[in-house]
Order: C-alpha cells, then sequence, then structure tokens
C-alpha cells in the first residue's frame, strides 16, 4: 500500500471554516452548516501531483424527501481523469453533513475510482440517508464526465 500525497483523518488536523455564503442562501439565519474535507481539491496542487483533475460539485437531499428534517447538502468530489481515482472532496450542509467525510477519506485511502465510489451499497435508512446518498449521486454526475 502506497501513502496518498497527504495524510487523512487522525493524522491530519481538521479544520472548520463557517461556509458564510452557504448560510446565507438559506430561510433560517440561525442555521449552522456542518463541513468536512480531505484530499487534493486544488486542480493545480493535483497537476503538481502529476493528476489531471476534474471535479463535479452537486446538491442533494440529505434524507428520503417524505422524511422530516432533512436539507441539502453539498459535494464537491475530484478525480483524476486518466485513472479515474478519487482524489478529493468537500461536504456541506446542515444535515449529517460532517459525517458524510469519511466515506470519502475512505475512498481514498483504499485508492477507489469514481465508478467504484459510485457503485457502494450503503445502508437506506430514511431517518439518516436516501437511497442515492449524496456522495453517491455527486459521482454518478462526476463518472459521466469522466467517460
Amino acid at each position: 500500500m502506497t501513502r496518498r500525497s497527504g495524510p487523512l483523518g487522525r493524522y491530519s488536523h481538521r479544520q472548520k471554516v463557517p461556509p458564510a455564503d452557504r448560510n446565507s442562501s438559506h430561510d433560517r439565519p440561525d442555521a449552522v452548516s456542518e463541513c468536512g474535507r480531505v484530499g487534493l481539491l486544488d486542480h493545480e496542487q493535483a497537476r503538481e501531483a502529476s493528476f489531471e483533475p476534474v471535479s463535479e460539485t452537486v446538491t442533494a437531499g440529505s434524507r428520503s424527501g417524505y422524511y422530516p428534517g432533512g436539507d441539502d447538502t453539498d459535494v464537491t468530489l475530484v478525480a483524476d481523469r486518466e485513472s479515474g481515482r478519487v482524489l478529493g472532496g468537500s461536504i456541506v450542509g446542515e444535515d449529517r453533513a460532517a459525517i458524510r467525510i469519511d466515506m470519502l477519506a475512505t475512498a481514498i485511502e483504499a485508492d477507489m475510482t469514481v465508478d467504484e465510489l459510485e457503485r457502494l451499497d450503503l445502508a437506506y435508512a430514511p431517518p439518516f440517508s436516501p437511497v442515492w446518498d449524496p456522495v453517491l449521486v455527486a459521482a454518478k454526475v462526476l463518472n459521466g464526465k469522466l467517460d
């Protein structure tokens, strides 16, 4: 197993920056966004590491549409165009957004491709996650750019 371009999880310093512009788009001014990021997000840094980066940002629901308490979750994925390997990502939202970053950290550590990430069979539980988790939706859209 080879070490990635940077440490993940417990090996790294975690950053938490409140995305003010994300909060201002909601009807609830007192809402607090959760956010997480992992891996390579900057295209210039990815190119310096000999990757050909491609990225996509999507907005998807955090829970099944009929279940109360859900909210939009913004997911950005970055991958290498040639190999399809997941390089990094970020997630911002108000409902269980930060916990989803672990899925991306695992994908990076396992050298997963966007196609493999898209095909993950995640647990379906309406109070916590829709049939198509926001990360899977982002992977599906990004996979379309890679084809």
